[in-house]
């Protein structure tokens, strides 16, 4: 950075600090520089005006305060890492000895930390599947932990609205056992240690850790009236979104700042993740669009960029898309030619494909040229066997009435071209020898083929 856009931006914190100091009530000028330092620590986390100190010296030192906050408690992507690794959470140990550690989860962390390397949906660390175990259904659920082999099981024990005690019992591939096959698999009697961790003193500690589910919870649904009501952006909320990976308030913000999709709203790079994953029918609403959330949707499914009409894609994007599937090139949105030429050139097969023949009549002859080159040969490789067989796999000529609109503007002229460019390897003959196969087995009139015959030596 260059000494005097250095000094500016010094001045512009200056400025927003004095700002800052002169409101009612005034921040210490601690907190003031606190706030500061974490903002320029995070600052290439944050999108648009976010970005900018002038802007927040507009918004107030509360608003301030409270983005800051609420951004420091979004852990970064490395970060989030090593909590998965290292953070086992809270539980409560019911048993361990050199064989078994036998343990009750009481939040997410423990549980993903516990159930590491199971299909146990309670041990997603991208879903909230566990808090809608232990607060939504208030279950009580129990890790059987193998020391020596890694072997994992697991029972959850819950009691129905008629006050019946429901136990389920599951392996670590998440397959449902019954009790016989849940003691034979482990030798462990089970009952014992579900009738501990339904007992008095550990159900008044699973208590007490419903009880910080439901403080947040009540935050959230504070935050998101607020944000509802205004239709205003809440960094905070957002925050708490991203921790708890609650879908349904997720969605709820979404619908409240959008005003019911009728509006675009900023989103930073974690909150546009979680739509395209979560919420995928908000992206239309998203203004600032990243090339890191386009590249995510590349790689998800087939048609994941078919949402982003209006989006101008990076061909980067584009390949990328291709590369996981060549079928992709046909949901993207107003396909670059480098895209179509790049899906032509890796499967020449496509181009009967709608995508390419849309392109209009010129642009289609010479995509054609191309997938021809890329499946037959250059002019000095290809076979007039080879070339038949490609003319046969690409015009499909269902009767003499069939009005298939690549025949109708695409074949005249490409036979033309094929016998032109392969003059050298009997171009022509194969050309004669596909349009008498369309003769003898899909109808072609016999005084078109002898038309568009004639024209090859004209």
């Amino acid at each position: 950075m260059r000494y005097l856009e250095f000094k500016a931006l010094n001045e512009d914190y200056k400025t927003v600090t004095v700002k800052f100091q002169q409101e009612d009530p005034a921040p210490s000028i601690e907190d003031i520089k606190a706030a500061m330092s974490q903002f320029k620590q995070m600052q290439q986390r944050f999108q648009g005006n976010e970005k900018n100190i002038d802007y927040w010296g507009k918004q107030g030192w509360q608003n301030f305060k409270s983005f800051i906050d609420a951004q420091s408690q979004r852990p970064t992507k490395s970060q989030q890492k090593k909590q998965v690794k290292s953070q086992r959470g809270r539980s409560i140990t019911l048993d361990e000895n050199d064989k078994w550690l036998i343990v009750i989860p009481l939040d997410k962390e423990a549980s993903c930390f516990y159930g590491k390397d199971t299909d146990w949906c309670t041990t997603k660390q991208d879903h909230d599947y566990f808090d809608q175990y232990f607060f939504d259904d208030k279950t009580t659920l129990v890790y059987y932990l193998h020391k020596k082999t890694g072997a994992k099981w697991a029972t959850a024990s819950r009691y129905t609205s008629k006050g019946e005690l429901d136990n389920e019992y599951f392996d670590k591939n998440d397959n449902h056992l019954d009790l016989e096959e849940f003691t034979q698999q482990t030798g462990i009697d089970p009952e014992k240690y579900i009738q501990r961790a339904l007992g008095p003193s550990v159900q008044d500690t699973a208590t007490g850790a419903r009880g910080k589910i439901q403080q947040t919870r009540n935050n959230m649904k504070k935050l998101l009236k607020v944000a509802r009501d205004t239709g205003t952006p809440n960094r905070e909320l957002e925050t708490l979104i991203l921790n708890t990976k609650n879908v349904e308030v997720g969605e709820q913000y979404l619908d409240g700042i959008t005003k019911g999709g009728t509006k675009q709203v900023e989103l930073d790079q974690d909150m546009q993740l979680f739509v395209l994953a979560r919420a995928d029918q908000h992206i239309a609403d998203i203004s600032n669009i990243t090339t890191k959330t386009l590249m995510k949707a590349a790689n998800m499914h087939t048609d994941s960029l078919s949402s982003f009409k209006g989006v101008d894609i990076p061909f980067e994007v584009e390949k990328a898309a291709i590369d996981k599937n060549t079928m992709s090139v046909e949901y993207i949105p107003n396909a670059s030619d480098e895209a179509l030429e790049y899906a032509i050139d890796k499967d020449p097969d496509m181009i009967d494909s709608q995508v390419f023949i849309d392109q209009g009549t010129e642009k289609y002859a010479k995509l054609l040229q191309r997938a021809t080159i890329n499946a037959v040969g250059d002019k000095n490789e290809a076979h007039p066997d080879e070339i038949l067989r490609w003319l046969q796999s690409i015009f499909s000529i269902q009767g003499a009435n069939d009005e298939t609109p690549v025949l109708i503007k695409h074949l005249w002229h490409y036979c033309r071209w094929v016998s032109k460019y392969y003059a050298d390897y009997n171009g022509t003959n194969a050309v004669n020898r596909y349009l008498q196969f369309l003769v003898r087995h899909r109808d072609f009139p016999e005084d078109t083929a002898k038309k568009l015959s004639k024209t090859l030596t004209d």
